[in-house]
């Protein structure tokens, strides 16, 4: 599924990368075009001037010549990471308390009175 998805995701960005789906939609807008100046002659009315689509016009247009990226979304994205930073940065960590061994218990039993002397 991931697959189709970045597949279908790659095409439309090409698409409007290289100008392909402009290029259709101003073919779309042609037959459009054609199509009603064939209806105005042959109903004998006088072929309408065919106005230039543009942004103003088409709001599919519109949607193809916008950015990507709005301009001043990095800037407030950096702010709202240096905020962060700072908020973050004044967090303390918290001690934990920790025990100190006054004894270690690592020796072995006492040894006996009899294993004192030394042996002959």
């Amino acid at each position: 599924m991931r697959r189709i998805v970045s597949c279908l995701l790659l095409v439309c960005f090409l698409a409007l990368g290289s100008g392909a789906a402009l290029y259709l939609h101003e073919l779309d807008h042609q037959r459009e075009d054609a199509k009603e100046a064939a209806l105005a002659k042959a109903a004998g009315l006088p072929i309408p001037d065919h106005p230039d689509h543009d942004d103003n016009n088409c709001p599919i247009h519109r949607q193809i010549h916008l950015p990507m990226i709005h301009v001043p979304a990095p800037p407030a994205l950096l702010m709202l990471l240096g905020a962060a930073i700072a908020f973050f940065s004044e967090l303390r960590a918290q001690l934990r308390s920790t025990q100190v061994l006054a004894v270690i218990d690592c020796r072995g039993p006492p040894m006996s009175g009899s294993s004192n002397r030394p042996r002959a």
